[in-house]
């Protein structure tokens, strides 16, 4: 049953609702006024007879708001304009007793008590016509009800979804064609890639989608972090599932740290999602890592993505309109600051920038960005920042923050976010002791305590697991990008940075010693910080600290944070894969002789297997191997895919000897006949017998593997596989997005921008 308080919506919208709404009740259309400038009409319908029926639509939070503004300035107006009737609209909860009174100011043009509707008529009105509470699509999208859906809903490896971020996505949302045209690929492919440049608005619609899938019937919403492993563990053939991996390709891909054959896997299980009746997959992703990851991953730049691009150019002018009136209707500006935007058109510059973005206005609006600033210098200030968005950060950041807290996003830009609060704190205890006086602060309990809530919703976000853990974020990924900017000219302070690193991924997070980074948000090194940041591994590779962070759920389903361990044979090739050991001989000399005593165990982790097999590659002219002894201990290990991939790597380091080795080894060859047997028995879903079929064919010519031995075991497993399936698809996505309409168009938005005005009466 319909029960809204009408305050996700904007006064603009609350009207078109009202319209909608009045034009079923009365059977007719209404002419309609947008907000402001309209002399007391908001929506008209006028006879042959020469009689008009004018409505009022007020959204207001309390009965005394709206009293005072009909008594003291709506009633000149009607007297003005003399309507054969007046129907007022108000999304307050209103009395008998207080219709009563408001039929009396309004005398004599609200003929009667029912042409006054409150929140419990308009409720009521929804209910008889539910085809208009469908169109509008903020209502129901930020009602209870669908809120309780959506946080109930399983929700793995995240806390995005939370009711506050929903209400206010919604809110400031602004449909245009990018989700008509993410629905449409969606529909016929059930995974889109949206993809733009950053700040455009790829998040929002993500979110936008998985509100609306996870309202109309979907179980469950994985949030993928890292790796796409993360969606093949909670992978349930029978569950509804929503799969999002924001950032898609983002840091992973620029620190080099996709998986082996993670591609593969990445490309399978998208063909595994166009196949299914219950999965949907949404990807967004910065539109030039995509081209880039297509350049050096092949499968990418032969997979036909089902892209949906987020792009400026699609916000036609009508709908930059109700980005901009959404976010500052929303917003927490007082009023001599909106009267400066609305002075002389000015909002009509921010509307006509090129670099027009929800993002920046977003960051803009906050009181953060606005104090400080006379009113009258606001509209110029705007424009600085959408010319340079990192402006707006770097106002915050020099003028409105301590030093301490400038230290504290410095290291965190440096260790990456997210990141445990007790990591921040000790790295950044670590710092301020060692730098106190150059940089001017003093640590203590209490300063640090400070210096989060100083900074908490602005530049970051704290967050809790279930055991009580506290993980620090970025509030908006520009953070970063802004950091990286500022810090990128500040040599000596980068300098210091690197000196007091306590975590060994601080040296390589947003660090690099190659230029061709510049485009890719890193900090190129120049030769002092080089020196410095080799020194630091030479001296203390094994003793430095890991601070990323992981997340695991128990059986109980309780969300746990954890930052891993990080085994010397990842650390070594993490070196080798971000320095140039060719041009570092000392440090070469010394990654050498670690990777030496680390000798080759029998027992290595698959994944720890693959690394110590990459740094044969690098050494295998520094040491005389036993190269049989080598491929004998690791296909004795050999039990799954995984090993088999790791296993094949041998052969760039042995060439000669692996084909030896394989060639007519009937013990390995029936061991991997076996392997791949118990894989297809086990497996419950037509993706894992896909990535099986592709790993043996992959391998067919080198270990002498007929595939036709496990084609038809395939084929029978695949048939019983579908025959338990749903073949239905949920019928809102054949509909395509329902009920969404587009921001109009016009050629001056005077009167809806004037309405502002209403906000502070």
């Amino acid at each position: 049953m319909a029960n809204y308080d009408f305050l996700s919506l904007s006064a603009d919208e609350f009207e078109e609702l009202s319209g909608d709404l009045l034009q079923k009740k009365f059977s007719i259309e209404l002419e309609s006024f947008t907000s402001g400038r309209d002399g007391g009409i908001d929506l008209r319908h006028s006879t042959d007879r020469g009689k008009t029926l004018i409505v009022q639509c007020k959204r207001y939070k309390d009965y005394s708001s709206l009293l005072s503004v009909l008594a003291n300035k709506e009633l000149d107006k009607i007297k003005l304009l003399k309507p054969s009737r007046y129907v007022l609209v108000t999304s307050v909860g209103l009395t008998p007793h207080q219709k009563k009174e408001i039929k009396r100011i309004l005398s004599p043009f609200i003929k009667r008590q029912s042409d006054i509707l409150g929140k419990s008529d308009i409720n009521a009105l929804l209910r008889q016509f539910p085809d208009v509470e469908k169109v509008h699509f903020k209502l129901w999208m930020s009602s209870v009800s669908v809120l309780e859906r959506i946080i109930h809903s399983k929700v793995y490896n995240q806390t995005m979804i939370e009711k506050e971020s929903i209400k206010q996505t919604v809110k400031l949302y602004v449909r245009n064609r990018s989700l008509d045209e993410a629905f449409e690929i969606i529909k016929e492919n059930k995974y889109v890639v949206v993809s733009g440049i950053p700040g455009i608005g790829k998040t929002t619609l993500a979110r936008i989608l998985v509100c609306q899938l996870l309202s109309s019937g979907y179980d469950e919403l994985i949030v993928i972090s890292n790796s796409i492993d993360e969606a093949y563990a909670v992978l349930r053939e029978e569950a509804k599932q929503v799969f999002l991996f924001d950032d898609f390709l983002g840091s992973n891909f620029l620190n080099n740290t996709l998986t082996t054959n993670e591609e593969q896997r990445i490309v399978s299980f998208i063909e595994y999602v166009k196949k299914s009746s219950n999965k949907i997959f949404i990807f967004t992703t910065r539109e030039y890592i995509l081209t880039q990851a297509k350049q050096r991953y092949d499968i990418f730049d032969i997979t036909n993505f089902a892209k949906c691009i987020v792009d400026v150019s699609k916000y036609s002018q009508g709908v930059r309109a109700k980005i901009l009136y959404n976010h500052i209707f929303f917003s927490d500006l007082s009023e001599p600051y909106v009267d400066a935007l609305l002075k002389d058109d000015g909002y009509l510059k921010i509307l006509e920038h090129p670099n027009f973005n929800p993002r920046t206005i977003e960051i803009a609006l906050r009181p953060s960005a606005w104090r400080g600033i006379e009113p009258d210098e606001f509209p110029a200030k705007f424009i600085t920042y959408l010319k340079n968005s990192n402006e707006i950060w770097r106002h915050v950041f020099t003028q409105q923050i301590s030093s301490l807290s400038q230290v504290l996003l410095a290291n965190l830009m440096s260790a990456g976010a997210p990141i445990m609060l007790d990591d921040l704190k000790q790295l950044v205890q670590n710092f301020a002791n060692k730098y106190s006086a150059k940089y001017g602060v003093k640590y203590g309990e209490h300063d640090f305590q400070n210096s989060i809530r100083e900074i908490s919703d602005t530049f970051i976000n704290l967050d809790k697991d279930d055991k009580n853990n506290f993980l620090v974020s970025y509030h908006n990924p520009s953070v970063q990008d802004f950091l990286v900017s500022h810090f990128s000219g500040l040599n000596d302070y980068v300098l210091d940075v690197i000196n007091g690193a306590i975590f060994f991924n601080q040296l390589f997070t947003i660090f690099t010693f190659d230029s061709s980074y510049k485009y890719l948000n890193k900090i190129i090194l120049n030769s002092l910080q080089k020196i410095a940041l080799i020194s630091r591994l030479k001296s203390s590779v094994d003793e430095l600290g890991y601070s990323v962070v992981r997340s695991s759920k128990n059986t109980l389903g309780q969300l746990n944070w954890y930052s891993p361990k990080l085994s010397s044979y990842e650390r070594l090739l993490t070196i080798k894969n971000n320095i140039e050991l060719s041009k570092n001989k000392s440090l070469r000399n010394i990654i050498k002789e670690k990777f030496d005593a680390l000798a080759m165990p029998s027992n290595l982790a698959s994944w720890n297997a693959e690394y110590y097999i990459e740094l044969m590659q690098e050494f295998k002219d520094d040491f005389e191997w036993e190269a049989f002894d080598i491929l004998e201990t690791y296909s004795d290990k050999i039990s799954s895919l995984d090993d088999i991939y790791s296993f094949e790597k041998l052969k760039q380091v042995f060439p000669n000897d692996f084909s030896s080795y394989v060639l007519g080894n009937n013990v390995l060859y029936d061991n991997l006949t076996d392997i791949f047997k118990s894989e297809i028995k086990d497996a419950d879903d037509e993706l894992a017998l896909d990535n099986i079929s592709q790993s043996l064919k992959s391998i067919i010519a080198e270990f002498s593997i007929n595939y036709d031995d496990f084609e038809d075991e395939i084929n029978e497993r695949i048939e019983s596989i579908q025959q338990q399936q749903d073949d239905t698809i949920e019928s809102w996505i054949d509909d395509g997005a329902p009920g969404l309409r587009d921001a109009p168009d016009s050629d001056s938005y005077h009167d809806l921008f004037d309405g502002l005005k209403e906000k502070f009466i």
